[in-house]
């Protein structure tokens, strides 16, 4: 992720963190260098280059080389209600684009998505809630094997709904400071249209990985909104389908797991976050 995660502090303020190498986590060694560049031939009716040689999320030293999604340890420069929320998203959207391509068939390229919450989000995770990040990585860990061992979809599943619901019921809650769940929604934005930057090379995406990243994060950030939405709505319906509404114009720049032919300018994407940061802001 660039080694960087930008971090909301309200009214679309944006900082840049920097990342240092998280250590000591390495789930099976399937976030080498090369896992970027090895996307299928074709998904849906969408086609992808099968090996880029842009040197993948490797280029800046593989998604474990760039200290996790590197950011994604900077989560503790965040206030601890949001950072905690954003760490589960970034969870949640990581298994999110696994499951999808391991549903699809597409197991190498689904490898990379399981590691990552354990190797890039947990850490960061450890000092704001040091028993939750521990029960997540005890089922991230399982998961992981079986996704390794290309265990039956039945098993795959099931071991990611047991993480899906832990981190669900780790995150703010409904009735929880509506402040926090904006920020997390505004953070995961902006954190999404980087991926989405740094997914490409020469006006054309090259790093699946990046994008992928960016396709599950908006997912999780979708899914967590209408979570929460009858608390925006109670606090302001107007506001809320605002939000909502330049949540889901975000994410229609990932309409699929592997990117389109013509994919959306750059520039484009990072308007498309700020609508949902100055949406968010609302809610401060």
């Amino acid at each position: 992720m660039a080694n960087r995660l930008r971090i909301w502090l309200g009214m679309s303020t944006s900082v840049l963190v920097g990342a240092s190498a998280l250590t000591g986590i390495n789930p099976l060694s399937v976030t080498g260098n090369d896992h970027a560049n090895k996307a299928p031939a074709s998904y849906g009716s969408t086609a992808f280059a099968a090996d880029t040689g842009a040197g993948g999320e490797g280029g800046e030293g593989g998604e474990g080389g760039e200290g996790g999604e590197g950011g994604e340890g900077g989560i503790s420069a965040l206030p601890s209600d949001v950072a905690k929320d954003v760490g589960l998203l970034m969870i949640l959207g990581h298994l999110e684009a696994a499951m999808e391509q391991a549903t699809h068939g597409m197991h190498e390229t689904s490898l990379p998505h399981f590691a990552h919450p354990g190797v890039e989000v947990i850490p960061g995770m450890s000092s704001l809630d040091q028993p939750l990040a521990t029960k997540l990585l005890g089922e991230l860990d399982p998961l992981l094997k079986l996704a390794t061992d290309g265990a039956p979809q039945a098993d795959l599943a099931a071991a990611h709904t047991k993480v899906r619901e832990t981190a669900i019921a780790a995150e703010t809650s409904s009735s929880g400071d509506i402040k926090a769940v904006a920020g997390a929604l505004a953070t995961i934005a902006r954190t999404s249209a980087h991926e989405y930057e740094d997914s490409f090379d020469n006006a054309a995406i090259v790093n699946l990985a990046e994008y992928q990243d960016g396709w599950g994060f908006t997912r999780a950030a979708l899914a967590y909104f209408d979570r929460h939405r009858g608390q925006f709505e109670a606090a302001d319906a107007d506001s809320a389908k605002t939000l909502g509404d330049a949540l889901t114009t975000l994410s229609q720049a990932w309409p699929a797991v592997i990117p389109p032919d013509q994919p959306k300018p750059i520039g484009e994407v990072s308007a498309l976050a700020s609508r949902v940061e100055l949406a968010a802001n609302r809610f401060r």
